[in-house]
Parts: structure tokens; sequence; C-alpha cells
């Protein structure tokens, strides 16, 4: 037939009066944006019958289909893993269109242009017209779509990185970014990690990371664990210490005198800080021995005082404290005291009673 009119949609074909529609989807294998690429006005064609409908007098030929499929071989012309060389046919905001052969083309997407550098826009790194190599990363072929990748070529600084930092080393770092759950930090170029809220401190209660740290400063960190799988790195500032906690119960036991510095005052009671920086708190009716309506009648803030550690809250790795029960214990111990200094004095109350008796004949 004959190329009788050229349409955006495709073309009208003249087989000799009747006119067949060569569909653009099936003009070529290869992608093309406008009939005029592949046909002509005037333009003598074979092409295959691929539908009619003779109520209609419709008749949908095809082009393409004069050719093997190359989607059928395209897995072994082009395996995944594999490096070719292609060209540059368009570029998009989300990635660039490589010419991979006459019929196949294939993507590469911005986020597999760059291991390090952070690309706005895909015509930072390739222009149109250029032969460059890629990697095949993808094949959908019933999509008939191919996934490529640039920064696939050079090493991967996460690989890298996770062999020069295995889970337990410390590390200095950049504080990339902030956010309300933790801080995220640039461990070396094109790798980042996430500090926690949580791993700050041991001791210190934090509301927002951003009273620990800043964008822009550099710190020490350790590294806490590495997930290949999903690329992720998480570590953490106070575990760069011995967790305090653990210091704290191997050294005092429950009924043990401690000293701390009352930190804060509330209507129910006092929080202290006791050595390591452990935290510990003391009930309002265990501030003293006779009863008392507020905290501030007994202790201040800033000042150090005993304690008797009552219990060990492990889960909130707290110190129940009461001030009462040390200062019951140190009056009886002066009594105890008093006792051994005065020998001579009687407690027994029978021998009261026996001495009562005597004075009473006398």
């Amino acid at each position: 037939g004959k190329v009788k009119a050229i349409t955006p949609y495709g073309a009208f074909i003249d087989l000799g009066g009747l006119d067949g529609l060569l569909h653009i989807s099936d003009m070529s294998w290869a992608p093309i944006k406008a009939p005029n690429e592949v046909v002509h006005i005037g333009q003598e064609l074979e092409v295959i019958v691929l539908k009619k409908d003779m109520e209609s007098e419709r008749v949908a030929l095809g082009l393409k289909q004069k050719y093997p499929d190359p989607w059928t071989t395209v897995e072994t012309k082009y395996p995944v893993n594999s490096v070719v060389t292609g060209k540059v046919v368009a570029i998009t905001d989300y990635g660039a269109f490589v010419r991979l052969d006459e019929t196949i083309e294939g993507m590469v997407h911005i986020s597999e242009m760059s291991w390090t550098t952070r690309i706005n826009h895909p015509s930072e790194v390739v222009k149109i017209g250029d032969e460059i190599k890629v990697k095949i990363l993808n094949i959908d072929v019933a999509n008939r779509r191919i996934a490529l990748g640039i920064k696939q070529l050079l090493p991967s600084p996460w690989d890298e990185a996770i062999k020069k930092y295995p889970v337990g080393t410390i590390v200095k770092v950049e504080v990339t970014a902030i956010t309300d759950y933790g801080a995220f930090v640039k461990i070396t170029e094109g790798v980042e990690g996430l500090i926690h809220i949580s791993d700050f401190s041991w001791t210190k209660p934090i509301k927002h990371p951003s009273e620990m740290v800043k964008v822009g400063e550099i710190i020490e960190a350790r590294i806490l664990r590495i997930d290949e799988k999903e690329r992720k790195i998480g570590l953490g500032i106070k575990q760069i210490t011995a967790d305090p906690w653990l210091s704290f119960i191997r050294k005092y036991q429950i009924g043990s005198i401690v000293l701390g510095k009352i930190v804060s005052i509330t209507n129910f009671g006092a929080f202290v800080e006791l050595e390591y920086g452990v935290e510990g708190v003391c009930r309002l009716s265990q501030l003293d021995i006779k009863r008392i309506k507020a905290p501030e009648e007994v202790v201040k803030v800033g000042q150090e005082v005993q304690f008797k550690l009552v219990r060990l809250n492990k889960s909130q790795k707290q110190a129940i404290l009461s001030r009462r029960a040390y200062l019951e214990e140190m009056e009886r111990k002066d009594f105890e005291l008093y006792i051994a200094q005065e020998p001579e004095i009687k407690t027994n109350l029978g021998e009261l009673i026996n001495q009562q008796k005597n004075n009473t004949i006398k």
C-alpha cells in the first residue's frame, strides 16, 4: 500500500480502493514519538493485515510485525549486571532514556546516577546525544522496561563504608539534618546514618535532638547496627561510654546509703541526681519521719542529701529512695551507740519495775 495521510496517532494506507490504518504503536518495536519518524506521504510499504472489520470496512495494519519482537530475546542479549554502551535519546525530570540498539531503550533513574552527589536534574550528569556506559539493573519484559544504572559502574561508598566501619566502631561524623526522632549524620561521602533520640544520653531525658547537637557539628558516635538490605546505619553517642546504670547497680545494693543532689521538686516528691548520673526519686511520704505537706519543708533544689536505696526500677533505670528510712536508721544507730556508751543504764522494763518497787519499800 501507499501512505495516503499521516495523523498524530498513525498513518492511513491506500490498499487500492480501501484504506487501512497503521497505528503508531504498530510502526516500530522501538519507541517513537510521531508517525513521521517512520513513514512519509507517498511512501510505498509492505504491511501485515492485523485485523479487519467487514461491517465498518476498517483494516488494522502492522509494520513492526514483519520483524521478530526484540523483547523476546532481550534478557539474553542484555543480561542483568552486564555493562553496555548506549546513546542518550531523551531526558525527563526523573531520568534519562538510553537507546541500547535500534529497537531497545532503557532508563537511568535520577537516583541511579551518582552515589555521592545530590542531583537535582538528570541534565547535570548527561546530555542528549551522549554515548555512555550503563549497567543493566533490571528487565521487565511484560512491561517492556529496562532499568539502567550509571553509579553502579563505580565502587559503592556504602560497601566501602560497612567494610571500614563494622558494628562497634567509633567514628567522627557530621550532623546533616535534625528531626523530631533523631539526627542524620554523614559517615563518609554518600553514606549517612541515624542517631535515634534514645541513643543520645544514658541519663538525661531529651525532648528534642537539637538539645544535644546542631547541623554542621562534628561529633563522635559508635556504629550500633547495619542493615545491609535497607542500607541503613544506626549510631549512638551514649554507647561511647559504659551504661552508668550498670555501674550503679554493681556498686549499690538495696538498703545501701547513697548521697544525691536534689535536682527538681514536684508536689509528689523530689528527683535526685545520684552517682554516675543515675536518676533517683523520693516520694513525699518518704522525705521525712514526720508528716509533711510539701517537699520544700525539708529539702531544696541543689541540696545534697543522704537517702536509703529501697528499690531499683530497672525498666526505667531509676533508683527509688527514702530519706525517711535513712533518718530512722540513723536514729536507731544513735540509740544503739548511746546504749553502748552507757552500759549502766537499764533498759529492761522488768528491771525498771523492780527498781521502782525497791524504791517504794525503802
